[in-house]
């Protein structure tokens, strides 16, 4: 696992894998989202859920929404620099709230 993000024990990662499409997870406690990043000609192709055994919550599945939808390319930079390049990389700790709108 390489952690990205910690949200408040929400946790963002991507799993050891460097194949794409990438995958990234969404995780508190035993719940689980995964995303998947599909890219076409060098462009984000379609961002989709794949369906999980225990998704997380209603909640914790906008915040990661969110998460993912804001850091998108820093998400895809992270990928490209772990997993291409090496790097190692610092998970980042958000302590501000996020402002989810409700729908």
């Amino acid at each position: 696992m390489v952690l990205l993000y910690n949200y408040f024990d929400l946790l963002i990662y991507f799993e050891g894998d460097k194949q794409l499409p990438i995958r990234i997870f969404g995780k508190r406690n035993k719940e689980i989202s995964i995303k998947i990043i599909k890219f076409k000609n060098g462009l984000i192709d379609e961002i989709r859920d794949k369906n999980t055994e225990l998704p997380l919550d209603p909640n914790d599945q906008k915040i990661f929404d969110k998460l993912v939808e804001d850091n998108i390319s820093e998400i895809i930079k992270s990928w490209i620099d772990i997993f291409v390049y090496n790097k190692e990389k610092k998970p980042e700790q958000i302590m501000n709230r996020l402002q989810i709108k409700n729908n």
